[in-house]
């Protein structure tokens, strides 16, 4: 049941990213579920924002926002050469 769990802020900040069209509050929206409902599991009401660090500094995560930057960048240039006009 954890998991099922696990899918709510994922769920949330997609409803909100789809209703607003706006990916920052979605992001945001999802952040705040998230802390919410690690500070009911825990209590802690810092263990949200103790964790930040770990996950900022994991290799997985500077992968991943390169890749993201690099993907993000290859998507610029090719629309603005005229590449996404068919």
């Amino acid at each position: 049941i954890n998991t099922l769990f696990s899918l709510i802020p994922i769920v949330a900040t997609l409803f909100v990213a789809f209703k607003k069209k706006n990916v920052f509050v979605a992001l945001l929206t999802g952040l705040a579920i998230s802390g919410l409902m690690l500070l009911f599991e825990t209590g802690d009401y810092l263990a949200a924002f103790n964790s930040v660090p770990d996950t900022l500094g994991s290799s997985y995560f500077v992968k991943t926002i390169l890749f993201l930057f690099l993907t993000g960048s290859l998507m610029t240039v090719v629309s603005r050469s005229g590449g996404g006009c068919g």
